[in-house]
Order: structure tokens, then sequence, then C-alpha cells
């Protein structure tokens, strides 16, 4: 089973569609302060080149972004943007992950208790991505998430308004 979820990676907005087994990789993965601080300065990179750079903006839209492994392999596939994030001490892998869980852990469905959820839920990615240890963690760092995304937005905006 598949599910759509808006994910901000990056200045882009891209639907996701991952599978269970995606969903269990996202939900079990190590957050840490340090990795969130480095996929963050990685994004902001991405962001203000993607911004100023029509190709590289282009380049980052282009393959398909709908699984975890698609995103790995488009940023995998432009040099520029593989490259910003290992400036970064950070692979591909550990970026897409580390953004990923923490978007998901962000959003309301994830944080519903599990009475209130809907018929079947056990069998969908988008519950199945969402760990506790996610969200506590996004909890206790939810003024550094939204300094960056509001960076990330204004960066967006300032590229439209060109």
């Amino acid at each position: 089973m598949k599910y759509t979820v808006l994910i901000a990676c990056v200045t882009l907005s891209a639907y996701a569609q991952f599978t269970a087994s995606e969903a269990k990789a996202i939900a079990s993965y190590p957050l840490t302060v340090e990795k969130m601080n480095r996929a963050f300065q990685a994004s902001l990179e991405l962001a203000r080149l993607s911004a100023s750079d029509s190709e590289f903006n282009r380049q980052l839209h282009s393959g398909n972004q709908e699984t975890l492994e698609g995103q790995i392999h488009v940023f995998e596939s432009v040099p520029k943007a593989a490259g910003i994030i290992r400036s970064h001490d950070l692979s591909v892998r550990d970026y897409s992950l580390t953004t990923m869980a923490i978007n998901l852990a962000m959003l309301p469905e994830g944080r519903i208790p599990e009475a209130g959820r809907p018929k079947g839920w056990q069998s969908d990615p988008v519950y199945e991505g969402v760990s506790t240890e996610h969200i506590q963690f996004v909890d206790a760092h939810m003024a550094e998430i939204r300094k960056i995304k509001s960076e990330l937005l204004a960066i967006y905006k300032a590229s439209k308004g060109k």
C-alpha cells in the first residue's frame, strides 16, 4: 500500500509515496540534533541555489521522487545537490531519512491516539512512518524546526518574486 503525504524537503514540496517497508525504515531512523542541524543547513544551501539557478531547480524537480529510494536517486543524480548534502557530513540517504522523519512526525495523523485512528490504520504507511521517539524529538525542537521552515519559505517566496 502506498500513501501520499506532503513532504517539505529542500525548497520543493514533493508528494512522496512510500511503501510500508520504507515507512518502517523512516520510523526506525535515529534522529539526532546534529543530523537535524546538518540537514537544515544543507536544505538552506540547496534552497538558495535552487532559487538562483533555474537549471539546478529543474534538475531537482526531475525524476521520480514518489518513493524514498526515488528521492535518494534524484539527489544522487544531481552532482551539485549530492555535493551540498555531503559537504554537511550527511549521506543523501541520511538527509532524506532525516527530513522525512521530521516531516512525518509533524503530521497531525501521526499524533492521533490508536483508539481514534481510522479502521485499517495498521497497514497505512503514514502511521508506520511515525514513531513516538520522532514525535518527542520534534516537540522538543519545534522552535528550531519552525525557524528553518520559515527561512526556507522566505527563500522560496523571494525566488517567486523575481
